[in-house]
């Protein structure tokens, strides 16, 4: 099944640091590439393309636990509705992330959670087997 499938297991494994942010100019770096894994729930769409997914995580390091992911594709000509391995931007939070005006999603002032903590980096994403 897709990357973009309601319901689809997703494992995405940090490619760098990881950023957690705790408040406004409160945040640390944490070298933890563990994967984490999160059940999509809906898929997000602009202008009839599949732009990335969303869901709460299920399964990973501790840090994760009650949290909502929003995986963003992260590139030029990825077909989430077809692919079931690609590169995301994440952004994990107590909500999903919001698009932001003016800002391509790609790019990490494009979307936006209200409140913290959040997560938020980059790397790989694959179908969980």
């Amino acid at each position: 099944m897709p990357i973009a499938t309601i319901g689809v297991e997703v494992r995405v494994t940090p490619s760098d640091e990881i950023q957690i942010l705790r408040g406004n100019g409160d945040y640390e770096f944490v070298d933890d590439r563990t994967p984490f894994t999160v059940r999509v729930e809906d898929v997000l769409r602009e202008d009839g393309s599949v732009i990335g997914v969303f869901g709460p995580v299920i399964a990973g390091p501790s840090r994760y636990t009650d949290m909502v992911a929003t995986l963003l594709t992260r590139l030029d000509g990825s077909r989430w509705e077809h692919e079931v391995h690609s590169a995301t931007n994440f952004k994990i939070g107590i909500a999903r992330a919001q698009r932001v005006a003016g800002f391509p999603h790609s790019h990490p002032d494009g979307t936006e959670i209200d409140g913290y903590p959040q997560i938020v980096r980059y790397g790989g994403i694959d179908v969980a087997a």
